[in-house]
């Protein structure tokens, strides 16, 4: 690409059905992180500054923490049998975020696009692996759990 000259703006992530993990204020949640992603994204087609790039990066990560807590309650919660794992996960995620954080402040927007690919991907990732198995793994249990009420119903009422 010529100096000066801009690339067409980046498609936004679009939240999908698929990303569904079937607990409503996760779900919600999930939204939001998607648009502070979309967010950061779309600024570096208006001519972003470090500053405000730096900013919602901050904003973002701050958020992610705030949805990993309510996330990682719920699975505890909820016995979930591979908690840690999720947890591992989200403590990756701000680690490594914070140092792309740090490095955007200290090398400047070059290391923008990276962080923008990061993002996506691990978002996508994310929420197509690990949330999905935690969302599969609690269907299955209610099935069960319906499985065992019916028939305990039926061996009363014999």
């Amino acid at each position: 690409m010529q100096p000066g000259s801009r690339s067409k703006p980046k498609p936004r992530i679009e939240w999908k059905d698929s990303y569904s993990v079937g607990n409503e204020e996760l779900d919600s949640q999930h939204h939001k992180l998607l648009d502070l992603i979309n967010e950061i994204s779309d600024v570096t087609d208006t001519g972003p500054s470090k500053a405000s790039c730096f900013a919602l990066l901050n904003a973002m990560v701050r958020y992610a923490q705030e949805h990993f807590t309510a996330e990682e309650r719920y699975l505890e919660e909820n016995a979930y049998p591979k908690y840690l794992s999720q947890k591992g996960s989200h403590e990756n995620f701000v680690q490594e975020t914070f140092s792309m954080a740090q490095e955007l402040d200290e090398q400047g927007l070059l290391t923008l696009g990276g962080i923008i690919i990061y993002l996506e991907d691990w978002y996508r990732d994310h929420i197509l692996g690990f949330d999905q198995d935690y969302k599969t793994f609690f269907e299955k249990q209610a099935v069960k759990s319906a499985g065992l009420s019916s028939g305990s119903q039926t061996q009363t009422s014999k």
